[in-house]
């Protein structure tokens, strides 16, 4: 058997609005802490950065797409 990538989209999260490059980054770095129930070196003090990280996680654990690490 051959090693493979596979992939599974989980959410579509549309056009964000009024959200640069950097937050879109942090909002994906952000999330992932979420998922392994990690905090980070560095507080995240962006709100709309918080906020769409949290929405996000809500709405995939909310339709069962996703079970919370531990």
């Amino acid at each position: 058997m051959e090693d493979r990538i596979c992939h599974r989209t989980l959410i579509k999260v549309g056009f964000m609005e009024d959200v640069s490059v950097e937050q879109i980054n942090a909002i994906r770095a952000e999330f992932n802490n979420l998922h392994h129930n990690q905090s980070t070196i560095f507080d995240q003090n962006d709100p709309i950065v918080k906020r769409y990280a949290e929405d996000l996680w809500r709405r995939l654990i909310t339709e069962k797409k996703l079970m919370p690490i531990g």
